[in-house]
């Protein structure tokens, strides 16, 4: 298990050139947990920072959840379809599937939290919780908070600003220290 200070994580250019990806974390199925895999994963969990509309990268064989953190939307249409990005709503998308991304009028740089998985070995969800939780069945997961603060057991609290990852199977059980918490849980599971 490893806390996060969202602000200390390294930048680095999409392949792209239209935004930045902070890794937050990322693993193989069958190995040890360590440093994170830039291109070489079964599940990856990241910040990106949309900085101009258009394409997104494609990634073969991996099922993209994203979910807008902020203000603002963004718009992803192409030949087979599209979703649009809203504050706190978590889309799903085929890695494969050709899109653009538009920031519509309002989006400066949104940025989105995203959770990437190999379709073949994981499946993956992203959702926004305001209550205690536990996770007895993941692979990984991650808890990034948006407001309030959260216990976790086995870390730190932790607040906006803040994530705690775990890639080793780990239970998760978190619960928020005030009303008005709220935090997204990123979870991975086998197929």
């Amino acid at each position: 298990m490893q806390t996060i200070v969202l602000a200390d994580v390294p930048a680095t250019l999409w392949r792209n050139g239209g935004g930045l990806t902070r890794l937050l974390a990322s693993g193989r199925i069958g190995r040890p947990v360590g440093q994170p895999h830039l291109e070489s994963f079964d599940w990856r969990i990241s910040l990106a920072d949309i900085a101009a509309d258009g394409p997104f990268s494609c990634f073969p064989g991996v099922d993209r959840h994203a979910l807008l953190l902020g203000a603002g939307a963004v718009e992803l249409s192409g030949p087979s379809g599209g979703a649009c990005a809203l504050p706190l709503q978590p889309i799903s998308f085929p890695g494969e599937a050709q899109l653009h991304a538009q920031r519509l009028p309002g989006s400066l740089q949104p940025r989105l939290l995203n959770l990437m998985v190999r379709r073949s070995v994981l499946r993956g969800e992203l959702r926004v919780i305001e209550r205690a939780c536990r996770v007895d069945d993941a692979v990984a997961w991650a808890l990034l908070p948006l407001a309030g603060r959260w216990r976790v057991r086995g870390a730190a609290e932790i607040a906006a600003g803040q994530a705690v990852c775990a890639g080793d199977a780990s239970p998760l059980q978190a619960e928020p220290l005030e009303p008005e918490s709220k935090a997204v849980l990123a979870r991975i599971h086998c197929v």
